[in-house]
């Protein structure tokens, strides 16, 4: 069985590592470096670089650092009295560059404005990296053919980017209804900071655009209190990577 990481920092020290130079060598700090060996911290990122150090005397595959929720990476502590960082990224490791959608509001009046309708939309930005942000909004109304339209081009979104290899993620928003008559946009993340292959997507939806949908009813489902009451989702923010 391997060793795990705990044990692996201790050969280190057997063979005369500091912490402080494992850490150097890993790019982390000592003080990391002695939670992990305690217990008190995993560490899992590093068992790959720590066997390499134990083995060979080098790290020949630099460990990922921990990545925020938006799939950035996250900052890490700086020397006493400076602020914390946010530290080069390994090489290998695939990070994402956030661009903030529009935003739409959470909070809706009782009754529609007048002269107002949740028409079909599709707005599309390309950015030059690649990478590619969808707005599609659609008709609450199950029977509206514009709703139907809308699956649609969520449909080819996700098979453009399965043709092209790439990743999804977003954000769905879900209309719900309140007991004092209200109506509430819920924002709901999909897909984490690592996203959902678009391959897997297209492979659910493929023989029936209409199901885009149902999908995501899937995957929103039971996410929060509000929605035991049901609810309609009325826009998604597609982002392509």
């Amino acid at each position: 069985m391997p060793l795990r990481r705990g044990e692996l920092i201790l050969e280190l020290r057997a063979q005369g590592f500091s912490n402080a130079e494992i850490g150097r060598r890993l790019g982390r700090d000592s003080s990391l470096i002695g939670q992990i060996a305690k217990g008190a911290k995993p560490g899992a990122n590093l068992q790959q670089a720590l066997t390499e150090l134990v083995s060979g005397g080098e790290v020949k595959t630099p460990p990922f650092h921990r990545t925020s929720s938006d799939g950035t990476l996250a900052k890490v502590r700086a020397t006493k009295g400076h602020e914390s960082v946010v530290p080069p990224a390994p090489r290998g490791q695939r990070i994402r560059t956030v661009t903030k959608s529009t935003a739409q509001p959470k909070t809706l009046p009782k009754k529609r404005p007048t002269g107002q309708r949740n028409l079909l939309s599709h707005q599309a930005n390309r950015l030059p990296n690649g990478r590619e942000l969808h707005r599609v909004t659609v008709p609450k109304t199950d029977r509206a053919r514009n709703r139907s339209a809308g699956s649609k081009v969520i449909a080819d979104v996700v098979a453009r980017a399965a043709a092209a290899g790439r990743r999804i993620s977003g954000t769905v928003w879900a209309e719900v209804q309140r007991k004092d008559g209200t109506r509430d946009r819920i924002p709901v993340q999909i897909g984490g900071h690592g996203g959902y292959s678009a391959q897997s997507i297209h492979d659910s939806i493929q023989h029936n655009p209409d199901a885009a949908f149902e999908w995501v009813d899937g995957q929103i489902q039971g996410r929060y209190p509000e929605f035991e009451g049901g609810f309609t989702v009325v826009a998604f923010d597609l982002d392509v990577w």
